[in-house]
């Protein structure tokens, strides 16, 4: 009798668990979590000007991908940067997420510096969440690099002599998309621990990013070349740096003024009005004309007991 009551209990407790499996919903994908997964930029990405898809728009611009999975179509997905939610992507509607694809939030713009990406994703069919981190590296400025003359070069060729100036065809590369943006260049001569810096040259770079600089001045020794990609708000997008030296024969010479001065004596139009200075400044009123003291510093090592002629107008 015992026993016989022993087993219907067993048989009792058997029947309660078959039905409190058979109405459990475990398994089924509507119970499982979102998945989001941010598959670029990748997690530790660095995002330079290069990456910039709205070159039209100050700062970087990226396109920001993701995947999502066990979702319905009533899922959204909120796009933030550090924190801060962009306007227009604060609830997007999952298009690909039905087909296995990739959502896209277009022209995010972020800003130099350390960066997270946060996306977050809500379906409201069933009340299920999800989110996704990737933290990114981003540079104000995109390398460029020179392409002629190339980087620690010797130049011995004036491409145009007849200039009182050594001039060398100079070619920047960019990214494309730096194309349309103020390109600038700022040479430096270096005489022994002396620099000179030489008036900037500027252009526009081309569709492929490329900026030419057909006839830029370079002194006789080391020179080191700067270039900056700038856009219309004035903010550097890209830089390049090298040092090349001219080799003419010629002793490396430098004015220890940066400016070249040029007196309007006459009192006519002066040929630059920026490097112009009143007659005022004669060094010495009691001689006739204007007098201007002139320092110069000669590379010594490479040109052992030069002598230094000064040439006004063609006259020594």
């Amino acid at each position: 009798m015992i026993a016989r009551n022993l087993r219907s209990l067993h048989l009792a407790f058997a029947a309660v668990l078959v039905a409190t499996a058979s109405s459990c919903s475990c398994g089924n994908s509507s119970e499982k979590n979102i998945g989001v997964t941010i598959t670029s930029p990748t997690n530790g990405a660095v995002i330079s000007q290069a990456n910039d898809v709205d070159a039209s728009t100050p700062g970087i611009q990226i396109s920001v991908k993701v995947h999502v999975t066990n979702v319905t179509n009533k899922a959204t997905a909120s796009f933030a940067v550090n924190g801060l939610v962009i306007a227009g992507l604060d609830k997007v509607a999952l298009q690909a997420a039905q087909d296995s694809g990739e959502d896209i939030a277009e022209n995010v713009t972020v800003p130099a510096g350390s960066d997270a990406i946060v996306v977050k994703v809500n379906d409201a069919s069933t009340n299920k969440t999800g989110s996704a981190v990737a933290n990114i590296s981003v540079t104000a400025a995109a390398q460029c690099t020179f392409v002629t003359p190339a980087n620690g070069s010797t130049v011995t060729a004036d491409e145009d002599s007849s200039t009182p100036v050594f001039n060398q065809k100079v070619t920047v590369q960019c990214p494309a998309s730096l194309s349309g943006l103020t390109g600038t260049l700022q040479v430096a001569v270096l005489v022994g621990s002396n620099r000179q810096n030489l008036a900037p040259a500027t252009t526009t770079l081309d569709a492929t990013g490329l900026a030419t600089f057909d006839k830029a001045a370079l002194g006789e020794g080391t020179n080191a070349l700067a270039f900056t990609a700038s856009d219309s708000t004035g903010a550097t997008q890209g830089t390049a740096n090298e040092t090349v030296t001219v080799s003419t024969g010629r002793c490396p010479l430098i004015d220890s003024d940066p400016t070249n001065v040029i007196y309007n004596v006459a009192g006519g139009a002066p040929p630059d009005p920026s490097e112009t200075r009143p007659a005022v400044a004669d060094a010495d009123p009691n001689t006739p004309g204007i007098q201007e003291p002139f320092t110069g510093y000669v590379d010594l090592t490479s040109c052992p007991g030069a002598a230094v002629t000064l040439i006004i107008n063609g006259a020594a």
